[in-house]
């Protein structure tokens, strides 16, 4: 009961701080919300009107690449800072009542265990009754409560999580970078050049080693250095 109350009000700390885990122990880690979807479709370098256009990548196909932490830097510029407090400050309140609520309950918990011997069946069954019905109001109060405080932090998460995405295609243009990733998610790209995309190279290539057939799909090539298979064995004629 004592961890629960502590859920909801983690959740932008973990989303927004690098260095709140640390200071949230024996807190069951909160639900990160997703990586911000890329802002609707738009010319960054028309909304600069400055940025160098990217030179042609080197012949051996080789070209920049960066990473960015989208969360850390989220977390960290000026605006993703005054977020949290902002919502620390707002959600306050419930999380102060919430922390009341639990130590009422653990309050009669306790007078439960230490009167086992004192109390009259009576008492003990009236404790019984409130702390079922406390720990019912808490628990539909805690959800509520997380349900508010993660789609608030949703919200300005993806609000500045949409502005740091223009502002990663237009630095990653202005100095030259052909693919950005997001350290956080192995694999995610948060931006590319047109240049780096191989896919029609990848289809004439397809196209060119196994061309469409009437009779069904070709056979794959065989690896390179392969030996043909040996024809299978013949059992010797009897003389």
């Amino acid at each position: 009961m004592n961890q629960r109350v502590f859920v909801w009000a983690m959740a932008t700390l973990l989303a927004f701080s690098v260095a709140v885990g640390a200071q949230a122990t024996a807190q069951p880690p909160a639900s990160k919300p997703a990586t911000p979807a890329a802002p609707p479709p738009s010319n960054p370098a028309n909304a600069t009107g400055n940025l160098a256009a990217g030179g042609a990548m080197s012949p051996s196909g080789a070209g920049k690449v960066a990473t960015v932490h989208i969360q850390q830097a989220i977390a960290n510029c000026a605006e993703g800072k005054k977020a949290t407090d902002d919502l620390q400050k707002r959600f306050q309140p419930k999380k102060d009542q919430l922390e009341a609520m639990t130590k009422s309950i653990q309050d009669k918990q306790q007078r439960l265990q230490a009167g086992d011997k004192v109390l009259s069946e009576d008492q003990k069954n009236q404790l019984i009754r409130e702390v079922d019905r406390e720990t019912k109001n808490f628990n539909h109060e805690n959800e509520d409560a997380t349900a508010d405080y993660q789609q608030a932090v949703d919200g300005v998460f993806n609000a500045i999580g949409n502005k740091m995405l223009q502002v990663i295609a237009v630095y990653a243009q202005k100095n030259g970078f052909d693919l950005v990733l997001n350290s956080a998610q192995p694999g995610e790209v948060l931006w590319q050049n047109d240049r780096v995309d191989i896919t029609q190279e990848v289809i004439g290539a397809y196209n060119m080693s196994f061309p469409a057939s009437a009779s069904g799909l070709s056979a794959p090539p065989a690896a390179p250095g392969a030996k043909p298979a040996a024809p299978p064995a013949t059992a010797p004629k009897k003389p």
